[in-house]
């Protein structure tokens, strides 16, 4: 395939420092340093450590691992980086999922988007980029081959793999590349290595070697001539160009390769399941097992033989300085084997001292309002999902334990806990007292359960939502609220004003998840945007419409924050009549909020992120006003005031339940801002635009939904 399309460079610098996100806003409190998912490792000549992954996540170290530098969302909040090749020391080069290349000129100091498949014809998944100088380039994307001789500035699309997926590419001059791929040649999934090969700069591919029975994984070229080809569990080896290729060099593993290092044809290290890190130092004809602390390694790079960096489950980078014969590891974890520690609730005493509790057993105090924390002992890896405290010694904690409910008991002020509490069934979700002897526990069954002994006994005192409850508050009491589903499609918003002995439906809807109340008479709940009741909830209306939010925190009646999907934060001024966007560096769910006062809080969630700010969340990136209308049309105002310095606004309308974005371009079309990026409900809307930043000049906003898109001009005079 020769279609030739050329796609034109937006090129605009992301010069961000250290914490690039945080610093307007979020620090990272846990884990350490940071706890967006890390998929790869590598190091340069001059022992600089790199460490790329999910949310555009780089992290870098110049000495060893013992400190890191970070940046985040480098490629937008979707976009993870699973792909790099290093030019030199210098010039460095990583692909995104969301079609996005960053670079580097200066060793990782700094990083801009040198390309963006996303705004041309094509966008999706950077398998693999090699640049074989500073002009000449390849990216194999969605099985399409693109090519660049001026260096990322325009890419053409010069082949397309047709009939089975490619596995990665390698170039070894700027003419002559590979690409490996796993071939199924039989109804029985059996698989075939392919081995193909250009000569011309990709227009045209030759199959040069197949190999029955492996899955393909990697290349590795040292020189023109000699590569190797890594598969499930062997590699093979060239040393005439790919004309031919050595099956002598087999591991005959009994695992799988997951990470390797080759140094030469000769020293190769593995990394497999279950515990091992394999050395060979004649080309694999003997092999040397040393045990690991990981279980799995994802990605490995070595300095030399002995210095070295493993990539583990659950952001755990260990380094070696014995070639793997002992192991140091230098970050924090963000999950147990597959599970993520997922932070689900917290409990503050005061403002300083306080907890928040999760996935995989994990809970964790704070006695500095945030600042540092502490993991204390729990009985096992089983999942808590909620915490709370009836004195300051005496602590609860609710979850799940191999499919049944229990409660953990803490008398030492939470430093360690013990099981309380074991239930033949469900899954408790919530637990909350009222005073040190009454207290009330919901289950993912929907059921509500009463003490009235500091917890030695349970009443089952309502069953009515019986999909689960999402969530269970007490303003005082006799008066509480329990927010859950009674069936797939409906939830409900249930009230006691007698301590739980009778419960009434106060509002049915959907997708309602967390409450609070920031006195006896206002309320709000999340979910599919959010609701509020000024009535003691007896009546609830729509203050927004947008994404799913998960968690919901007010630090004064007017002042709130909603947190949810892909690190979405939002805050309200005005008791929820606008809500602003925040800049967040997690890009993963957050599920809670916690607030000290007006300018310091903590967020938390997927990942055992705790992200803490001093100045209210810092900057604003989009402020987004539901007026609560069905709409028969689409439509985009023009913005006023018009002329504007240095805000504005800008209304719109949709018609269909789509993902909407509402994006700001200056005149060479150059991406500025991005005031709305998720799903919305049909409704009219207003977004506020900040040109602070920005110079005087004509600049255009579009808005897309849909099918729907249409774009206006609008003139920032300063």
């Amino acid at each position: 395939m020769k279609k030739f399309i050329i796609f034109f460079l937006v090129f605009y610098s992301l010069f961000i420092t250290h914490y690039s996100f945080s610093q307007s806003g979020w620090y990272w409190k846990s884990p350490y340093p940071q706890g967006n998912p890390i998929r790869k490792i590598f190091i340069t000549t001059d022992n600089k450590v790199f460490a790329i992954g999910d949310c555009g996540t780089i992290m870098t170290s110049t000495n060893n691992g013992a400190n890191w530098n970070f940046f985040n969302k480098l490629c937008g909040v979707t976009g993870n980086f699973n792909s790099y090749y290093v030019l030199n020391n210098n010039e460095i080069f990583l692909g995104s999922t969301n079609g996005m290349i960053i670079k580097t000129t200066n060793s990782g100091a700094n990083w801009f988007v040198l390309y963006n498949f996303m705004t041309g014809q094509y966008s999706g998944y950077i398998l693999s980029l090699d640049f074989r100088n500073s002009l000449t380039g390849y990216v194999l994307m969605d099985n399409n081959l693109y090519k660049t001789i001026n260096g990322g500035n325009n890419w053409s699309s010069i082949y397309y793999f047709s009939g089975f997926p490619i596995d990665d590419m390698r170039f070894v001059s700027p003419d002559t590349g590979f690409v490996c791929a796993s071939l199924v040649i039989d109804k029985r999934g059996i698989f075939e290595l392919g081995v193909l090969k250009t000569v011309n700069g990709g227009i045209n591919w030759t199959q040069v070697y197949s190999f029955y029975s492996g899955i393909t994984s990697d290349f590795k070229f040292f020189n023109s001539t000699t590569g190797m080809l890594i598969y499930n569990n062997g590699f093979l080896i060239t040393s005439n160009g790919g004309v031919n290729w050595n099956t002598n060099y087999n591991m005959n593993l009994s695992s799988t390769i997951d990470s390797y290092f080759a140094f030469n044809p000769l020293v190769f290290y593995a990394g497999c399941d279950g515990n091992a890190f394999n050395i060979t130092t004649n080309g694999g004809v003997n092999w040397v097992s040393k045990p690991v602390p990981f279980y799995t390694s994802f990605s490995m790079g070595f300095a030399n033989q002995n210095s070295g960096f493993v990539l583990g489950w659950n952001n755990m980078i260990y380094r070696t300085s014995n070639a793997g014969s002992n192991w140091t590891l230098l970050t924090e974890r963000n999950g147990s084997g597959t599970a993520a520690n997922n932070l689900h609730d917290h409990f503050f005493f005061n403002n300083y001292t306080g907890f928040v509790a999760g996935w995989n057993g994990l809970i964790k105090k704070t006695t500095d309002m945030g600042e540092t924390w502490i993991t204390a002992i729990t009985p096992d890896s089983y999942h808590s999902k909620s915490i709370y405290f009836i004195n300051s010694n005496t602590g609860f904690a609710s979850g799940a334990y191999n499919g049944y409910g229990r409660i953990l008991k803490s008398t030492d002020a939470g430093l360690s806990w013990s099981v309380f509490k074991l239930f033949t069934s469900q899954s408790f979700d919530f637990i909350r007292f009222v005073n040190q002897n009454t207290g009330f526990l919901a289950s993912n069954y929907g059921a509500i359960y009463k003490t009235t002994d500091s917890g030695y006994n349970w009443t089952l005192i309502d069953s009515s939502l019986y999909y689960g409850i999402r969530s269970l508050v007490f303003i005082n009491v006799n008066t509480g609220f329990a927010v859950g589903n009674q069936n797939n499609l409906t939830s409900k918003i249930i009230k006691t004003t007698n301590s739980g002995l009778n419960w009434q439906t106060v509002y049915t809807g959907s997708n309602l998840s967390k409450l609070t109340f920031v006195n006896e008479l206002t309320g709000y709940i999340t979910g599919t945007g959010a609701l509020k009741t000024t009535d003691g909830g007896t009546n609830w209306f729509r203050i927004l419409n947008s994404d799913y939010h998960y968690g919901i925190e007010f630090s004064n009646p007017n002042t709130g924050y909603l947190v949810g999907m892909y690190g979405s934060v939002w805050r309200t001024t005005n008791g929820g009549a606008l809500w602003n966007g925040l800049e967040c560096p997690s890009g993963k769910a957050l599920f809670g909020a916690k607030f000290f006062n007006d300018s310091v809080g903590i967020i938390y969630g997927e990942y055992g992120t705790i992200l803490k700010t001093y100045n209210g969340g810092g900057n604003i990136i989009s402020g987004i006003k539901n007026y609560n209308i069905t709409p028969s049309s689409f439509s985009l105002s023009q913005n006023y005031p018009n002329p504007f310095n240095p805000t504005t606004n800008i209304k719109f309308r949709i018609t269909n339940n789509k993902y909407t974005t509402l994006i700001v371009y200056d005149v060479l079309g150059k991406e500025v801002a991005t005031l709305v990026k998720e799903k919305l409900k049909p409704g009219e809307y207003e977004v506020i635009f900040d040109g602070s930043t920005l110079s005087s000049g004509v600049y255009f906003y579009k808005l897309t939904s849909g099918d729907f898109n249409e774009t206006k001009k609008m003139l920032l005079i300063k």
